[in-house]
């Protein structure tokens, strides 16, 4: 796993409160020094690991929970509505009053609303077939896009930048990976060197 430097930076300057995340004056002096660091990454990722799962398990738990307790509720959910349309359709003469597009009972309304015929793409390749062949402009949307493999090319060769073109200079990036290193009992020993 990677790190951040500026991020672990920062947060070794607030450590979580009441915790010491090395004893007072501690620093990298040699590289058993270094080695107590990485393996000090390495049982805390373990640990952040372990949290993750267990938060994922409880999530998962919870969310089969919730889909049984929702799936015993929707039958009669489904049916009671079904029944309701039945019910409006059969009565709408004597539930819609003038003008009116719903009626209100006590626990709910039924309301019909008109909807306006659109246009549904049923198979966008064909419609585009027949589109190009036909070649009428007017139903056709052209999009353009910045081909950025081509421009970075074209820059490297000629050296001209487009307008709405930055070039980011060359730059480094240091990255500390840190590596399970094996023990002994299989337990990672956590005593400072």
């Amino acid at each position: 796993m990677s790190i951040d430097i500026v991020a672990a930076a920062e947060a070794a300057q607030d450590p979580v409160e009441g915790e010491a995340l090395a004893p007072p004056g501690w620093s990298i002096k040699n590289s058993n020094d270094v080695n107590f660091a990485f393996r000090c990454i390495n049982e805390n990722q373990a640990e952040a690991e372990d949290i993750k799962a267990q938060a994922r398990a409880a999530r998962d738990a919870i969310d089969a929970r919730e889909a049984e307790l929702l799936a015993k509720l929707q039958p009669r959910i489904a049916f009671m509505t079904a029944k309701l349309v039945e019910y409006a359709e059969a009565n709408k003469g004597s539930l819609l009053i003038g003008k009116k597009r719903s009626h209100e009972f006590l626990g709910g309304t039924v309301s019909w609303r008109k909807k306006a015929a659109k246009v549904v793409v049923t198979d966008k390749a064909q419609l585009v077939e027949w589109l190009t062949q036909n070649g009428d402009p007017a139903l056709m949307r052209v999009t353009v896009a910045p081909d950025l493999k081509a421009i970075d090319a074209s820059i490297l060769a000629t050296g001209v930048l487009p307008p709405g073109i930055d070039l980011e200079p060359e730059s480094e990036t240091l990255t500390v990976t840190a590596t399970a290193l094996p023990t002994i009992s299989g337990t990672p020993n956590k005593e400072l060197p």
